[in-house]
């Protein structure tokens, strides 16, 4: 099927309007909230409103761009594999391409400029000293890290690019987004590492589903056998990117603002307000592009998905300008930044209880998105399954789902809340993810779902699936974690806290994958290395949970003496991790009940088999 020429001229007639609703927007938002330049007092170093100005339109100048190129790499994924779409792919590609370079462009431009506002000196006198200088600043790194991002997407992103290719490059689109994310308001309030997550998750959706459409437009225009199919797969993403905008939008709306009457009537909350309309508009259009849209698309027409399409580009491009120009605005009454994870996590330091440590929950925007989209992933899968008359057993789903709802209580909940100012909390925390979590996901069967779909196994899974791989993996992350300065620096850093905790789910999965057998696992090993790696883990464990009991040391004593809740005593608590360690020990200890009842060696699918050797009977003759 031959592509038919692109309309370059209503594809632009498209996507026009909403940049012009974009920069107009963020220029009335700017004006009415008071985010433009602001005159400094005589003696004081100012950057002059030209340097400001340009700040800002810079701002929204990569703030679209960025948006385009992860929507246009998301396109480029989505499409059919089919070869008669291939030159959709290279238009995709190719729109990627050229919009991270103006990407790129923008972001070495908002370099200068911040460092000049920095510096309080126009950008022309903006000297490379003081460049070094302004821009040697956690802002300034988070840029040098999206233009580096920006500048490898235009190196790779060729319009020749394989579909697996073109996934990496959306992996890297989305990882350059996150330090623009991070910038802003997010270090003004009184919990930055739950406002960070919940702005990085609405940038992320954001630009998945304005980029997204803007991109279709481009590049579907002539193409109506692509369109069929590519549009309800953008339309499942299009839906999970709503509500993710919906829940992050709340949660960090609710960190920036107190429960003040002046914060929620401030002009801050009133922009806020009118993302928000923006927002309903924008669920309601798409809605009536998965109920009419989309079955005309499937019919060969497409008048309704571009007049839709037109209109919710326009309310996309007015809810940029907005988004811009409110990172510009300034927040009533910002609360005291945070200088680390345990003060952003518990302001005010209150006593522990177990009430506390059930019911006050932390919400991590990114946590629940990830966890939801692995639920509506398996769900998604099942129902797959069943419409097409195979049977996928009940517990396999009950198990998954519990595990999933696990880890958000590990993570997001009063657990999750002290684990950085307790050692207790943390331990605890950090087993759970290890041991627990990975034993429900993996009675969940999610490699077999996978090839149900007629999914080809993992490369190397012969390796992975060795009983002393997991141990392995499991023993050295409890010593990288416990025995280096590891322990101190994750309770310092939100991030390295939350990679601590996903190898932890990672290494435990691949310890208790090849031992449940509810996957097929290559190789066959037997109920004895089974419990050789078990009891490796469970020795590592007791040793720990002795050191910490009877142990005369703290560990990362003085981190925890500075921040433990009032009435804690940190040498108690050591003894009660020390506790809680011996229980999951002993706990982990328990599969070797289940061998040693099965016996036998375990073959090939995880299934144990009993040996077949005849034995010799009571009665039996004499040789």
């Amino acid at each position: 099927m031959h592509l038919a020429p692109r309309p370059r001229g209503l594809a632009l007639a498209t996507v026009l309007p909403a940049v012009v609703a974009a920069v107009t927007i963020g220029l009335l938002v700017l004006l009415g909230a008071g985010g433009g330049p602001v005159d400094l007092p005589g003696g004081l170093p100012d950057a002059g409103s030209a340097t400001g100005w340009a700040l800002r339109s810079a701002g929204l100048w990569v703030d679209l761009s960025a948006a385009l190129t992860t929507g246009a790499l998301l396109v480029a994924t989505l499409l059919p594999e089919p070869a008669y779409v291939g030159r959709a792919r290279a238009r995709a590609l190719s729109l990627g391409r050229s919009s991270a370079i103006v990407w790129a462009l923008g972001t070495a431009a908002l370099v200068v400029l911040e460092a000049a506002d920095t510096a309080g000196v126009p950008a022309h006198r903006l000297t490379a000293h003081l460049l070094w200088t302004a821009s040697s600043n956690q802002q300034g790194a988070g840029l040098a890290l999206t233009l580096l991002g920006a500048c490898g997407l235009v190196l790779a992103a060729a319009p020749q690019a394989s579909p697996r290719t073109a996934r990496l490059l959306l992996v890297l689109a989305v990882a350059a987004l996150v330090p623009l994310a991070a910038a802003g308001h997010s270090a003004s309030t009184d919990d930055p590492d739950l406002t960070v997550s919940a702005l990085v998750v609405h940038v992320v959706a954001a630009s998945l589903w304005a980029g997204g459409l803007a991109a279709l437009v481009v590049v579907i225009r002539g193409h109506r056998s692509a369109a069929a199919v590519v549009l309800p797969r953008f339309s499942v993403v299009a839906l999970g990117a709503f509500t993710a905008l919906l829940g992050s939008g709340i949660i960090a709306a609710l960190a920036l603002l107190d429960a003040s009457t002046t914060a929620w009537t401030s002009p801050y909350a009133a922009v806020l307000a009118v993302k928000a309309a923006l927002l309903v508009g924008l669920g309601f259009l798409g809605h009536q592009q998965r109920r009419r849209a989309l079955r005309q698309v499937a019919d060969g027409r497409d008048g309704a998905f571009r007049r839709l399409a037109a209109t919710e580009l326009l309310l996309m491009g007015a809810a940029f300008g907005a988004a811009s120009a409110l990172s510009r605005t300034p927040i009533p009454e910002p609360g005291v930044s945070a200088g680390d994870h345990a003060a952003s996590v518990l302001t005010p330091l209150v006593p522990v209880s177990l009430a506390r440590l059930v019911l006050d929950w932390r919400v991590d925007a990114i946590v629940v998105l990830v966890l939801s989209v692995a639920l509506a992933a398996y769900l998604h899968g099942v129902r797959r399954l069943v419409r097409a008359g195979t049977r996928w057993p009940v517990t396999r789903t009950v198990a998954w789902t519990a595990g999933l709802l696990l880890a958000l209580v590990d993570l997001c909940s009063g657990l999750a809340r002290y684990a950085p100012a307790l050692l207790s909390a943390q331990v605890t925390q950090l087993l759970v993810a290890l041991l627990v979590v990975p034993a429900l996901l993996a009675l969940g069967a999610p490699l077999s779902l996978l090839a149900r779909h007629g999914r080809a196994p993992v490369r190397g899974a012969g390796l992975w699936a060795h009983p002393l791989t997991g141990s392995g993996l499991v023993v050295g992350l409890l010593l990288l974690t416990y025995r280096t300065p590891l322990i101190e620096l994750s309770l310092r850093s939100v991030w390295v806290h939350g990679l601590v905790l996903a190898l932890a789910l990672v290494c435990g999965s691949i310890l208790l994958w090849p031992l449940l057998g509810a996957d097929p696992a290559p190789g066959e090993h037997s109920a004895g290395e089974h419990a050789l790696g078990l009891a490796v883990v469970a020795m590592c464990l007791l040793v720990l949970a002795v050191q910490l009991r009877l142990g005369d040391q703290l560990l990362a004593g003085s981190w925890f003496i500075a921040h433990a809740p009032e009435g804690a005593d940190p040498v108690a608590d050591q003894r009660l991790a020390g506790a809680l360690v011996a229980v999951f020990a002993a706990t982990s200890l328990l599969p070797m009940l289940r061998l040693t009842h099965r016996g036998g060696d375990q073959s090939r699918g995880g299934q144990i088999r009993t040996t077949t050797r005849p034995s010799r009977s009571q009665a039996g003759t004499a040789p």
